[in-house]
């Protein structure tokens, strides 16, 4: 499952590479992400990158 969230999220950062604001916006409400991934994979005991 975080495979696919890391997926839909690096998606999303290339997709607004061309919009500079929007970037910043999601990059804003996203800022807890890594930990968020971090935390998750270490729970279900899979391998933290």
């Amino acid at each position: 499952m975080t495979q696919r969230l890391k997926v839909l999220h690096d998606q999303a950062l290339t997709e607004l590479a061309g919009d500079p604001l929007a970037r910043q916006r999601f990059l804003y409400w996203n800022w807890s992400f890594d930990a968020f991934v971090k935390e998750a994979e270490t729970l279900h005991g899979k391998k933290v990158e």
